[in-house]
Formats: structure tokens, C-alpha cells, sequence
């Protein structure tokens, strides 16, 4: 009996496998046609979510697939006629979002070693074309949704994509030669389509990429003063966190703009006064007061 049940069992699962490959499988027909990605879609999520099969490059690379075509096909006849009535740039830009979810999950799993330890990715050359040469559609998205007021999470994962980008280990060299500037600009999009979806963890950090990466927009470091203001405001267990991040965010803004901006120097005493550290404070105003001695606002703060 029981080895008629642990039969059962094994064609049970090999039965359940079966039929999830089948899903991926018929997806994989139903790629490039319009009318029946919804369908697909749905196939592909059955398959994600069956532990069978939820750890199979397949999965994802043709769930990734679907999405590119789709995106491709449309921009195919957008060039044929601009006006077509069938082009929908809001589910474009879904569709470029849909496949680079996919596709990064698709790629580590496409270079797990086989049963001889052997590494043989089938699929990364294709995806990693795929999301190179479609880098700069991702800030196009990022508008098309942000334009739409969809500022969180469809505008900032756009934004965040295009930034990221370029440091991905599978960017190409055009990719790296990205100017640090340019980059910036992205992630100060999506901290102002996070900040606007009231998502301020995830916009504080996409500010603090923007600040890494040399931004020379004042705004960026205001915002992200203000997103560490807020949360601490709302969330007691946030204030020591935050206290530390102002003063990294103050003290950057202040090194870069200087008294052109003095927010920054006056949040960076502040910090300072509320550490306990009021000598440091005023060694610090004294010196910029050395540098621009006719600055009136500067005798107050001392």
C-alpha cells in the first residue's frame, strides 16, 4: 500500500510539473500577439507561482519575452502610422517594466552550473541585448507614467531602471559611458515620483543615489532632507537614523553649494547643536563667516 500511495504521489508532482512547463510552453506560442498577452500573462504567473517550476529560467525568460515583443511590435507599427489607434504608450511602458522584472530574475538562473558543475547560460545573450538596447525607452516610461500621475510605483521603477542600469554587470559599454549627470537626473525622478506616491523610504534612497552620483541640483539634497524630516516626524524608532542622515545629506549640500545654499548649513548646526556638539557648531559658522564675513544671516545662527 504504501508503495502504491509513494507511486501516486511521484506522478502526482511529475503530473503538476508537467502542466506548468505546458503553461510556459503555450505562452511561449502566444508571444507577439497583442490580443492574447493577458492570456500569457496569466500563464506565465501560474507557472511563477508553482514551486515546480518557480526556479526555471524558462519561466521568466519567456515571461520577459512576451513583454518585449509586445513592447517592440507596438513600436513597430508606431513608426508605420504615429496615429494608430491600437498603440497604448501606458501599456507600453508596463510592458518594459514587466520585462525587466523578469529578465533579471531570468539571468541567474539561466547561469546555474548543470549536474557537471558546467555553467552554460541558453538565454543571457538575448536578454541582456534586450535590456541594453532598450535603456533609454525606461526614462521614456518613467515621463509617460509620471505624466499619467502615476508617480509610485509605475514612474519610480521606470526612473530607478534607467539609473541602475548602467552599473548592472551586464551593461555593455555604452551603458558605462552613461555621464554620471545624466544618471542623477533619473533618480531625482524617481525620488519626485516616489515623494509624490507618498513612498518616502524608497524616495529618500533614490535621492541619496542621485547625491552619490554627483548631482549638482540643489533640490535633489533638499528632498532628501525632507523625505529623513518627515519620517522622523511620523516614526519615533527612525530618529536616531535620521539625525545621522541629515547631517551626511546637510554636510554634503553644504560642501558642495556653500553659503549659496544655506539650508544646508543650517540643518548641518542644527544636527550638530543636537548631538550635543555646540562647540563644533560654532567653530563651523566662524569659519564661513571668515570666508564671507558681510553674510548677516550667519551672526544670527552663531
Amino acid at each position: 500500500m504504501k508503495k502504491i500511495l509513494t507511486c501516486a504521489l511521484c506522478l502526482a508532482a511529475v503530473g503538476s510539473m508537467s502542466a506548468q512547463k505546458a503553461n510556459v510552453d503555450e505562452a511561449k506560442k502566444l508571444s507577439g500577439k497583442a490580443d492574447k498577452l493577458t492570456e500569457a500573462r496569466a500563464l506565465i504567473q501560474a507557472a511563477a507561482s508553482n514551486p515546480e517550476t518557480a526556479n526555471d529560467v524558462m519561466t521568466y525568460y519567456i515571461g520577459g519575452k512576451l513583454e518585449f515583443d509586445a513592447y517592440d511590435n507596438a513600436i513597430k507599427k508606431q513608426m508605420i502610422n504615429p496615429n494608430d489607434a491600437s498603440i497604448d504608450p501606458m501599456a507600453m511602458a508596463e510592458q518594459l517594466v514587466n520585462g525587466y522584472n523578469m529578465y533579471v530574475k531570468a539571468l541567474p538562473l539561466d547561469s546555474v552550473p548543470n549536474a557537471k558543475g558546467e555553467v552554460k547560460p541558453k538565454y543571457s545573450k538575448d536578454m541582456v541585448k534586450a535590456l541594453n538596447g532598450h535603456f533609454n525607452d525606461y526614462f521614456n516610461a518613467g515621463g509617460t507614467f509620471y505624466n499619467a500621475k502615476k508617480y509610485y510605483p509605475e514612474a519610480y521603477q521606470a526612473f530607478m531602471i534607467y539609473g541602475d542600469l548602467p552599473s548592472q554587470p551586464f551593461a555593455d559599454k555604452s551603458l558605462k559611458a552613461i555621464p554620471d549627470s545624466v544618471l542623477s537626473t533619473s533618480y531625482f525622478n524617481a525620488g519626485l515620483s516616489a515623494y509624490a506616491g507618498n513612498a518616502l523610504p524608497e524616495s529618500a534612497a533614490a535621492f541619496k543615489k542621485g547625491r552619490l552620483v554627483g548631482s549638482d541640483n540643489p533640490q535633489n539634497y533638499i528632498y532628501e532632507l525632507a523625505c529623513w524630516q518627515f519620517m522622523a516626524q511620523n516614526d519615533s524608532t527612525l530618529a536616531d537614523e535620521a539625525k545621522r542622515q541629515i547631517e551626511e545629506i546637510a554636510m554634503a549640500g553644504f560642501e558642495k553649494f556653500g553659503m549659496n545654499q544655506p539650508i544646508f548649513l543650517n540643518n548641518l548646526v542644527n544636527s550638530l547643536v543636537q548631538e550635543g556638539r555646540a562647540d563644533d557648531a560654532v567653530a563651523l559658522v566662524n569659519k564661513q563667516l571668515a570666508n564671507t564675513p558681510d553674510n548677516a544671516s550667519l551672526y544670527g545662527l552663531r
